[in-house]
């Protein structure tokens, strides 16, 4: 459709007017903001990755075995080791 319309307007066929020039200015520049918006947002999207260290997950899974072991005792199971 734009093609045609393109060609149209190099044939002499269509004549823009200033309104037309304006209107498509107007779009223009509507789409060149929203793309700013867009780039400057996608900034303040990212999340902050955790980062997780190995001593971190090993004494997470330590305080995790030894809150089983407790809840075992509690529920009179004998404690399993993993």
């Amino acid at each position: 459709m734009i093609e045609q319309v393109r060609e149209r307007l190099h044939s002499g066929e269509l004549m823009p007017t200033f309104r037309d020039l304006l209107y498509i200015s107007i779009a223009l520049d509507k789409a060149w903001q929203q793309a700013d918006r867009a780039r400057d947002r996608s900034d303040e999207v990212k999340p902050e990755r955790r980062v997780v260290t190995q001593q971190m997950y090993e004494e997470t899974l330590a305080a995790a075995k030894a809150r089983m072991a407790e809840l075992k005792k509690k529920e009179g199971a004998e404690a399993v080791d993993y």
